[in-house]
């Protein structure tokens, strides 16, 4: 940090002292030469200049009063830790939990917030929520949280010197860009042994198995939490509809395996935290495991959860208008939701659905490339021309299903199932298997024949249906 300030006000000097000395002792001044100078200069001092911090909540103010159960928690942990409670505490968005400052000048002062990802809080147990609430008062106690700000404002002054040289077109970005590089390399190692510091912290405290645990389950949401916001939640937004947004995660995490974690992965020089496997043995627990979604949530920790919800939506989602968003539970969302789509996709974007019926989707799924063109119109991609024939193959299975009586169904992030009495079909994976050879035709017939849809009529153009009844 101090490397980077010297460099700043050495180049400032210099780049001064240029038209300084051809003034002082050649008495003349070429401004060819002076004018890049002071202009550098000038976007060197503008890019370092100190700055107000401007601090944006991540999400609702959370408060004792209101949340009587989640503080205690977090008094109980501090207590024990001999911490003080932080000053402010947020509910985020995302899949994160972390402590910070708010307030102060260069690093002193100011106060202590901390910050809960509600999909965070979802996914781990109270217990592992706890072993979490030790590993930030971790950083608490390791000092991290001013060494921190400091590092984070001079990363900032950076970044802002290389933005300034650069929009003067100067080539002294480029010193900067190679500094910047080094900086980081170097405090982010810091970083990664903060955390270890913290972790180790944690697991004198609450237990490596706890604290294992909710590094296990940390790795699993973040892993997860993007499929489930696109694939289940932004269909149901775009729809009009507020859906419970931990609930349905929690959901998800009961179906979705997530990405496993490559345990062989060395840590990258810009990584801020170590590999999980490199912290699950630095706390004694020698594997990672397979990591099963929670018996019981931190997340009813929390009160008025809807309400919650509704204002983390704020932060979450552009050009969706929030407010007028009518609350839905997930049981309702494939009847609410899904069938409107399926007819949507097959009125508007479906050029030249064929006139077939359930027999003939083996021969369909030979060449969904060429499908999807067909029904799209338009020159797709091999991926995107078969996805959007699947999908228009296995809407028109579902709604066709529906309109006889089958109710759709399904957990977010699980296949959709069509279920009549003790029978289902899972339309989006029955197109899928037969693509690929996973679902014999002749199978597939006959078990169209023993439920009598042989020649139920596929086309799903002009027809509705309510499965809800």
């Amino acid at each position: 940090m101090v490397g980077f300030y010297a460099l700043a006000a050495g180049l400032v000097v210099g780049l001064l002292y240029i038209p300084y000395a051809e003034v002082r002792y050649l008495r003349r001044i070429d401004m060819f030469i002076a004018v890049p100078c002071l202009v550098g200069a000038l976007a060197i001092l503008a890019g370092v200049w100190p700055r107000r911090d401007v601090f944006i909540e991540p999400g609702p103010r959370l408060d004792a009063a209101t949340q009587p159960r989640l503080f205690a928690a977090i008094g109980d942990v501090a207590s024990r830790l001999g911490q003080e409670l932080p000053s402010e505490v947020y509910l985020a968005p995302d899949v994160n939990a972390g402590v910070g400052t708010r307030g102060g000048r260069l690093g002193a002062g100011g106060r202590q917030i901390m910050v809960l990802g509600l999909p965070l809080l979802q996914a781990l147990t109270p217990l592992q929520f706890r072993a979490a609430l030790a590993h930030e008062f971790g950083h608490e106690h390791g000092g991290d949280l001013r060494l921190a700000s400091r590092v984070w404002r001079t990363r900032a002054a950076i970044v802002e010197t290389i933005q300034s040289l650069a929009g003067q077109g100067s080539h002294l970005a480029h010193v900067f860009v190679l500094y910047g590089k080094i900086f980081l390399r170097v405090t982010h190692s810091v970083s990664r042994y903060q955390e270890f510091s913290a972790d180790a912290y944690a697991a004198r405290a609450c237990g490596a198995d706890a604290l294992a645990g909710a590094l296990r389950a940390t790795e699993r949401a973040s892993s997860s939490y993007d499929a489930y916001l696109q694939g289940c939640v932004a269909p149901v937004l775009e729809s009009g509809f507020r859906p419970p947004l931990a609930e349905g995660f929690g959901r998800f995490l009961g179906f979705a395996r997530g990405e496993p974690p490559d345990e062989e992965r060395l840590p990258g020089p810009y990584d801020t935290h170590p590999p999980l496997k490199a912290r699950l043995e630095a706390i004694g627990v020698g594997t990672v495991g397979e990591v099963l979604a929670p018996d019981s949530s931190a997340a009813l920790l929390l009160d008025g959860l809807p309400e919650l919800e509704r204002k983390l939506l704020f932060k979450m989602v552009t050009g969706v208008r929030v407010k007028g968003l009518e609350p839905i539970t997930w049981e309702e969302v494939h009847s609410r939701v899904l069938v409107p789509r399926w007819q949507s996709f097959h009125s508007e974007q479906v050029k030249d659905f064929p006139a077939c019926t359930a027999r003939d989707l083996p021969s369909l799924a030979r060449d969904l490339v060429a499908l999807g063109r067909r029904l799209t119109g338009r020159p797709l991609f091999a991926s995107a021309a078969s996805a959007s024939a699947v999908y228009a193959l296995g809407s028109a299975l579902a709604l066709a299903l529906a309109r006889q009586g089958w109710v759709p169904e399904g957990e977010p992030g699980s296949p959709t199932k069509l279920r009549l009495e003790s029978e289902a079909i899972e339309p989006f994976q029955t197109v899928g298997w037969l693509a690929d050879g996973r679902l014999a035709p002749e199978a597939w017939l006959q078990r169209c024949e023993t439920l009598g849809i042989l020649d139920l009529p596929l086309s799903a153009r002009g027809v509705a249906c309510d499965p809800g009844t």
